[in-house]
């Protein structure tokens, strides 16, 4: 199964959530309406006095225009002092950003358990943010807390069912993997379908590859595809990747190497390695008959330097044969080492773990490359003895 993405997102939120609603107007609703039209030098001078007052919401809305400079030069120690004395009131989104601020340790000395404290307070008074870094927290184990899937998905759901997009992508991410519930890849559909709707690219992407898996589902490539490119258009790059793929297939779209090209390319600009090895397999062999060594020896050299095997065998099959480039045994060598490091070692996962849509490697193909690379490498050194 290919890599599913779990969203692991945390910002500050622009959230004063009281326990009621005055009917009238009045100085808080003032400077909140002036808060809202971005207004936050004005808001700022507003809420001062309403936040030595005492009132809560005034509290956490300061506190936020310090922690994030609007309005005002930043202060984090200034903006823990209003979250605090608004956390303390119990305003839970006052108490979620001291919870972010314990997190990062600005403005006050960083604390893991102080920040889960504070998430599991704001949570317990609905916070969807809260409950979603709590799902986080719990599916992970942090701050003091064990891994626990069973809470995790306990709170995914609460922050899923207020309508939380990255806590449905989560929670489909846990049914899809079976992670502490039974594996139920429709289940896992239906949450991601939620989240996708929502234009969560995560979401997106895991919802496309359900679809050309068939994973639970009818395979529908022209589904795939179509929720692969809506990640895609969020800048994803494993959306880019497998788009480019499907285009490369004609799988779902029609054939098409230039597009292939152009999503693997974006994909690639933006580090993924596998779409860097996929430009150079593309520019190898060709794709639409366009052939490009010295092109496919740069996309190889960047993958290779992130550790792809695949990348760095092909790069040891160049240098030993001067494919584009000089010939060079000692390179290539290095290489093929690196590679075949990777992989684990000799025998048939080795060969799986370099095997290529596009170059077909075997373990018989790998062993007669090593063999003659270091046949070269030996012959070279008596002749520069």
């Amino acid at each position: 199964m290919k890599l599913l993405h779990l969203l692991y997102a945390i910002t500050l939120v622009a959230c004063t959530l009281g326990f009621t609603k005055p009917a009238n107007a009045g100085p808080y609703e003032d400077a909140k309406a002036t808060f809202d039209r971005g207004d936050y030098g004005t808001a700022l001078s507003l809420f001062i006095p309403l936040a030595r007052e005492g009132n809560g919401r005034a509290q956490a809305l300061l506190g936020y225009l310090y922690s994030t400079g609007n309005g005002t030069a930043r202060d984090d120690a200034e903006a823990v002092k209003w979250y605090q004395l608004a956390a303390d009131q119990g305003y839970p989104g006052a108490q979620f950003n001291l919870g972010v601020m314990y997190r990062s340790g600005q403005g006050v000395a960083q604390d893991h358990e102080q920040e889960v404290k504070w998430y599991r307070l704001a949570a317990s008074q609905g916070s969807i943010d809260g409950q979603l870094q709590l799902g986080l927290i719990y599916a992970n184990g942090y701050g003091g807390v064990g891994k626990d899937d069973r809470e995790a998905i306990k709170w995914y759901r609460l922050a899923a069912d207020q309508g939380s997009a990255e806590a449905q992508n989560n929670l489909g991410v846990m049914y899809h993997s079976g992670r502490s519930v039974t594996r139920n890849p429709k289940e896992a559909r239906d949450w991601y379908r939620r989240a996708a709707d929502q234009g969560l690219a995560a979401a997106q992407y895991n919802l496309g590859l359900l679809y050309e898996e068939g994973d639970g589902v009818a395979t529908d490539y022209k589904a795939a595809a179509r929720w692969y490119r809506a990640a895609a258009e969020q800048a994803m790059t494993s959306a880019q990747y497998r788009l480019g793929l499907l285009y490369e297939a004609g799988d779902g779209v029609a054939k098409d190497c230039g597009e292939a090209i152009k999503w693997y390319r974006r994909s690639a600009d933006q580090g993924l390695a596998k779409a860097q090895t996929r430009l150079g397999q593309v520019h190898r062999y060709g794709c639409g008959g366009t052939r490009n060594s010295k092109e496919a020896l740069k996309w190889y050299r960047l993958a290779a330097t992130q550790g792809d095997g695949r990348a760095q065998f092909e790069l040891g099959e160049m240098y030993y044969s001067g494919e584009g480039v000089a010939r060079n045994c000692e390179v290539a060598r290095k290489y093929l080492s690196l590679s075949l490091s990777l992989t684990g070692g000799s025998g048939e996962n080795e060969a799986k773990g370099l095997r290529s849509t596009s170059t077909n490697v075997s373990l018989e193909d790998i062993q007669k490359l090593r063999d003659k690379v270091l046949g070269c490498v030996t012959s070279d050194s008596k002749r520069d003895r």
